[in-house]
């Protein structure tokens, strides 16, 4: 379906366009294509068929950029082995499908029933954008939720009805996850229970435990959170949250789940800690892999002749994705994706929130919301290292640009929301943008009209990579348009080796399709620019980029017209 207007794009993203109906995805009631979210509730009363919905569940995760919360209503229950095995079912879900591909960390289940929590939809405290719901569940559920929002003014949300998609996938693996050694099978059987670990960028495993935790304790939890100067050997430490930024996950995410539960964080320094010494302390969850630790807290407190307690053991069973539940595996995940440039671009992140004035908590969301979407799992070309090299050129014209911020905030969103396959990456990328604004607005922060409208055209002209009309840009930011377009194509006049790399990024990126379909494509599209009177506007750099980029693609051209000769 490529047309000349689009050919630049593909040529750059190297891709099929896929329409999102071909997900098999029904949504209706008002979601748009292109609409993103910030925070939205899915509410839902507990329902099997929602094993085979995982298409339904990615889209949602796409449509959402910050928080999705599931709240799960079912029939009344007592059992804390039931709770934990519909639990680890639905984080086996995300985990099955997404293999943390989109904002899974950000997916939080919750049971308001269970832990008698006020739901989201009718909490002043959340800010909530969208009510996700299915039509069957509306007059027992939504209706009487969305009556107390109303009579409670909160802010107003998208009322959003979703349809189960005809197209199923069969159920898949399921972590086998146990709770042993309890005294009993009742709910909130403990006092005071304790549990402790580093909860570094918290993830599915995380969730469990703790979720598994607040099902055991009816009173009080001590957590001993590791304390940075533990954390000194992690492997990739530089993507380590620090200790205030993981303490407030915790917290965050248990109030979220059993806001009646006094928490009592604790700075873990020691492989005992807290649990060593609370004299009120019932019991202590622990994990296969923490086993060892929960035999130095009884030796502990025997020792110091302290009350003995119950050490409970959470087992998560051999699953083939098990790998993907690990912070470490997380932070891997962010170094590999930026290789030598997660530093500098931090740096230069920084730089220029302090330029707008963004206060230090707000700056710190939006670095790791960025950070994190750069790192995702299909991206191999369009990580941190194509936007360091995209500010690293902006940087080299600093003499000549009119609009440096303008430039650079276009720079960070351009590829912010990015789907090989979706049509609608630049809309998207503007509605994030736009999101990024109205939270500066809330701290009466405000971009100057220009800038903002220049950000906006800059990211949408990356579709086509035309110059926007100069009655929209106006003539003075003509030259910050070549130079923003012309940096975003320089890798096109890469050295070889460089280039080579790039092309083989751009490939695996769109594994999906096939060789031939690919290698057609791709032909067609580098032709395209190849046709083009020059493909670098500003001076400097066509001298620079014009004629390696052109050799670079014929060159890539002919391998590719090689390889589809044999095939055929």
């Amino acid at each position: 379906r490529q047309t000349s207007s689009d050919s630049v794009q593909w040529a750059r993203r190297g891709g099929q366009e896929t329409d999102a109906e071909q997900m098999g995805i029904i949504i209706i009631g008002g979601m748009e294509k292109s609409k993103l979210y910030k925070n939205a509730v899915l509410s839902v009363v507990w329902n099997p068929e929602l094993l085979v919905q995982r298409d339904l569940f990615v889209s949602l995760m796409k449509s959402v950029y910050h928080n999705l919360y599931v709240e799960v209503y079912t029939k009344p229950i007592t059992n804390v082995h039931e709770v934990v095995e519909i639990c680890s079912t639905l984080y086996s879900l995300l985990e099955n499908e997404a293999s943390g591909k989109y904002i899974l960390r950000n997916v939080v289940f919750l049971f308001p029933r269970i832990f008698s929590a006020q739901p989201i939809i009718t909490r002043p405290d959340m800010e909530i954008d969208a009510v996700f719901y299915f039509a069957s569940d509306y007059e027992e559920l939504i209706a009487p939720l969305m009556k107390i929002r109303e009579d409670a003014k909160l802010s107003p949300a998208s009322l959003v009805q979703l349809a189960l998609s005809p197209k199923v996938s069969e159920a898949g693996e399921k972590w086998k996850i146990t709770a042993e050694n309890l005294p009993s099978k009742d709910l909130f059987q403990f006092n005071v229970l304790a549990l402790g670990g580093t909860f570094d960028h918290i993830h599915s495993g995380h969730k469990i435990m703790l979720a598994v935790a607040a099902l055991m304790t009816s009173k009080k939890m001590y957590i001993g959170l590791s304390v940075d100067q533990l954390l000194i050997k992690k492997k990739n430490k530089e993507c380590l949250q620090n200790y205030q930024t993981r303490r407030n996950c915790l917290m965050t995410y248990l109030n979220l789940l059993h806001p009646h539960l006094a928490v009592d964080i604790v700075e873990l320094k020691d492989p005992v800690g807290i649990a060593g010494t609370a004299a009120d302390l019932e019991a202590l969850l622990v994990t296969t892999e923490t086993r060892l630790g929960g035999g130095m807290v009884v030796d502990t407190r025997k020792k110091n002749k302290m009350s003995s307690i119950t050490v409970c053991e959470l087992s998560f069973g051999p699953m083939k994705v098990s790998d993907k539940i690990s912070s470490t595996g997380i932070r891997e995940k962010i170094r590999s994706k930026a290789v030598s440039s997660l530093e500098p671009c931090l740096v230069q992140w920084n730089s220029l929130m302090k330029e707008i004035k963004v206060p230090d908590d707000l700056n710190q969301f939006w670095c790791d919301l960025i950070r994190d979407k750069y790192s995702e799992d299909w991206r191999y070309y369009h990580t941190l290292s194509h936007i360091q090299h995209f500010l690293q050129i902006i940087d080299m014209q600093k003499d000549v640009t009119k609009n440096s911020v303008a430039l650079k905030l276009a720079a960070w969103f351009h590829d912010a929301i990015y789907y090989p396959s979706s049509t609608t990456n630049e809309e998207a990328s503007i509605l994030l943008f736009e999101n990024f604004e109205r939270d500066l607005k809330k701290r009466g922060i405000s971009l100057d009209s220009s800038t903002s409208s220049l950000v906006k055209l800059l990211i949408q002209s990356t579709k086509t990579h035309q110059i926007p009309k100069i009655a929209e840009l106006g003539s003075e930011n003509e030259s910050d348009a070549k130079l923003f377009l012309d940096a975003d194509l320089a890798i096109l006049g890469s050295e070889e080796t460089e280039y080579n790399l790039y092309a083989i990024s751009i490939r695996s990126e769109y594994n999906h399709l096939s060789d031939m379909e690919y290698r057609k494509g791709r032909i067609t599209a580098l032709n395209s620019i190849l046709h083009l009177e020059e493909i670098f506007r500003t001076p400097n750099l066509k001298t620079k980029y014009e004629e390696i980029a052109r050799r670079n693609m014929l060159k890539e051209i002919s391998l590719l017209q090689q390889f589809c000769q044999v095939i055929m």
